[in-house]
């Protein structure tokens, strides 16, 4: 797929997605700050397919600088008065698609791809999935920093930072490790389906540890063993696999062990 056919499908994206927060602010079906929370969730959630899709920086940033500059002229002129709370004068609707801008244009190589999808998620989810399940789920509050925090919102908060983190930003770390081993130029015979399977990886790990299954852990690794069974037959291939398979894992333990703590 070409940039500008992925730029085209991106852009009909956060169309369609700005129709919606149109439709249900005029119906009342949310509030506004709901709103805006559930556009930044759905607009973070297509920095995914935006990794694989685009391969230039430029196109793939090109998006999100045009809404900044729209963001901010609608912003001066009053347009997004909907979707704002009444005297409320902030400037998140512009920062927001200007740290997707930066993050793009730092961290769009091959092996850094993935913090710039990981920064974007932590960014894009973090605050607006605690401030819709802080409002969704009545639970105790607090006061850290004297703002007041649900027990709720604060827990999808440190989730979706940890699952962003863990999954994402943890594949850099391997590949990094590797690299700094002499074992970089060593690849297994599908290295695309090798990446989907450490994201997955990470992913059941943090969920496990999250939930205190730590013996399931090994299943999942005798899982993958069994699959990459006949590669194993290749010493160099066996240290590769067995470093980063320990290292992918190790990545998301450390990660539910902090998230674990944070939430206790």
């Amino acid at each position: 797929m070409t940039d500008p056919v992925a730029f085209g499908l991106s852009a009909l994206y956060v169309a369609s997605l700005l129709v919606m927060a149109v439709v249900l602010r005029r119906r009342e079906l949310l509030g506004r700050r709901a709103v805006r929370a559930v556009v930044h969730v759905a607009v973070a959630a297509w920095m995914v397919p935006t990794a694989l899709l685009f391969e230039s920086a430029a196109w793939a940033a090109l998006l999100p600088a045009l809404f900044a500059g729209i963001n901010l002229a609608c912003w001066l002129t009053g347009r997004l008065r909907s979707f704002s709370e009444p005297g409320e004068q902030s400037l998140g609707i512009v920062f927001h698609p200007v740290g997707i801008c930066v993050l793009i244009l730092l961290f769009w190589s091959e092996g850094e791809r993935p913090i710039a999808v990981a920064s974007v998620l932590v960014m894009g989810w973090a605050d607006p999935l605690a401030a819709l399940v802080g409002r969704a789920v009545r639970t105790p509050t607090f006061r850290p920093f004297d703002e007041q925090k649900s027990l709720a919102g604060s827990t999808a908060m440190l989730l979706a930072a940890g699952y962003s983190t863990a999954v994402f930003a943890g594949g850099v770390l391997v590949s990094r490790l590797l690299a700094s081993l002499g074992l970089a130029s060593v690849k297994s015979a599908s290295p695309r389906t090798g990446k989907v399977i450490g994201y997955l990886e990470r992913f059941i790990g943090l969920t496990l540890v999250l939930v205190g299954e730590w013996s399931a852990l090994g299943l999942l690794l005798a899982a993958k063993s069994i699959a990459r069974f006949r590669e194993l037959e290749d010493r160099a291939f066996g240290e590769y696999y067995l470093i980063g398979t320990l290292a992918s894992l190790g990545f998301a333990m450390v990660v539910g062990l902090i998230v674990r703590r944070l939430m206790s």
